[in-house]
């Protein structure tokens, strides 16, 4: 259960880095979100926070539903990997022109943080799983 814990708590995390205010320092934002980034796409900024917030939302909300059956943490592990592989993915095809020139900021690096901690977590509660029922058999 330590790391549904760990899931919830990188997950919390990441929502409140986007609860933050926005605090600039010439082109570094807490919030992974650049006006730079909104304008070579030329999407709105609100559809890129809610992408990523979005994925926060999930996890967060599945981390509190992964339970004591196996079947349930397996499957809900396996929702919250994708659900971040896929976070992962949108981040990097969004900004991988302006990787290094849009200074993405701290935000960036605690979503990063935050995602490959819910993604090892998952795993281990998958691989945590497997050893505990081979110890019981």
């Amino acid at each position: 259960m330590k790391f549904k814990k760990l899931i919830t708590l990188a997950s919390l995390v990441g929502l409140i880095t986007f609860l933050l205010p926005v605090v600039s320092s010439g082109n570094q934002f807490i919030p992974p979100l650049s006006e730079h980034v909104s304008e070579y796409l030329d999407v709105p900024l609100w559809y890129l926070f809610l992408i990523w917030y979005g994925v926060f939302v999930i996890t967060f909300l599945l981390s509190l539903v992964i339970g004591k059956g196996r079947v349930l943490q397996i499957i809900t592990s396996i929702i919250v990997i994708l659900v971040s592989l896929f976070g992962i993915f949108v981040h990097f095809s969004l900004t991988q022109e302006l990787v290094g020139r849009s200074a993405l900021g701290f935000g960036a690096i605690l979503y990063y943080v935050c995602v490959l901690i819910n993604i090892f977590a998952a795993i281990m509660i998958i691989k945590g799983d497997k050893a505990t029922s081979e110890k019981m058999n």
